[in-house]
């Protein structure tokens, strides 16, 4: 069993054991609570980036950095253009993204097979969020004049076709790798009782208080671990101290980046909601980041 899966288990059941005191807490001070964490581990997943897309590749500095902000800009300026085709293309890469985090290093062998299994199972994981918490998320875009196109996306119609849809396809895909003796049965009674954990994680905490404990344990703390070993692999005298030093630089300037976004936010010079603006500094972020973590996860693959 992974650290991770254990130490989210035993949140999980901490949190349940607390339901009574944190019905008892302003959703908005769970929100804050949880939105700082998400921006804790969240962003030193993502901060090593340039060092991971250096290995193995002959690519100048200048250039990485220029392709990665290009792709950020492009982003931002399809926001800008069709809000919907943007939002909509952020939750398919996240999907993929967080299902090839879950399973590339364990059963991502058959390619087509594989990048489906990535697809449903994010997009099941996303889906139970957004069909359990959905009245909490309508009223939160609604409070907006710009948030109001999102809410035509989650619909309540589409929401549950996706969440039924997905989940029933990704226990298919384990049908078949299990059928196929590609998994283990005690590796996919833990991915069942995993994704199990995590719908009932949606269904019992508000919307970003559950996404934070799925994104922090899940997500960010095993792609930060796959990250570390790596890294370790190469030089066997890596401490986490060191590690730690080597995200530092690009986790301070997403830090700062961020803290300037929400002052030109909150100073009306950019004329953005706050969800609006968090969700387009994540997804504008997302697109690079998931290019470089497809070809990590493809090196790792080869050594």
């Amino acid at each position: 069993m992974k650290k991770t899966n254990f130490i989210y288990w035993v949140l999980f059941l901490l949190l349940l054991s607390l339901s009574p005191i944190l019905k008892e807490i302003d959703v908005d001070y769970q929100n804050q609570i949880a939105l700082f964490f998400i921006l804790l581990f969240g962003v030193p997943h993502g901060a090593i980036d340039n060092l991971l897309f250096f290995e193995n590749s002959a690519v100048k500095p200048a250039r990485f950095y220029f392709f990665y902000l290009s792709a950020v800009l492009v982003y931002v300026l399809i926001w800008l253009l069709h809000p919907i085709s943007a939002f909509s293309f952020f939750l398919v890469l996240s999907a993929y993204h967080f299902g090839q985090s879950q399973f590339s290093e364990e059963i991502g062998k058959v390619k087509i097979l594989s990048a489906l299994l990535y697809l449903m199972w994010g997009l099941s994981v996303l889906s139970s969020f957004f069909f359990y918490n959905h009245e909490e998320l309508v009223l939160l875009f609604q409070q907006h004049t710009d948030t109001h196109s999102i809410n035509l996306i989650l619909s309540e119609s589409v929401i549950k076709t996706s969440y039924f849809t997905t989940s029933l396809f990704t226990v298919g895909i384990f049908g078949i790798y299990f059928s196929k003796n590609l998994i283990p049965i005690e590796k996919l009674a833990i991915e069942i009782l995993i994704l199990i954990i995590i719908h009932l994680t949606a269904y019992l905490f508000t919307f970003l208080l559950g996404f934070a404990m799925f994104f922090v344990l899940i997500h960010s703390f095993k792609a930060l671990q796959s990250e570390f070993n790596f890294f370790y692999r190469k030089v066997s005298s890596l401490t986490l101290f060191q590690f730690s030093r080597q995200i530092m630089p690009l986790f301070l300037i997403s830090v700062l980046g961020l803290s300037l976004l929400v002052y030109l936010t909150h100073s009306g010079i950019l004329n953005l909601s706050y969800p609006l603006l968090f969700i387009i500094a994540t997804s504008s972020i997302t697109l690079p980041h998931a290019f470089v973590m497809e070809r990590f996860y493809a090196i790792k693959k080869t050594n």
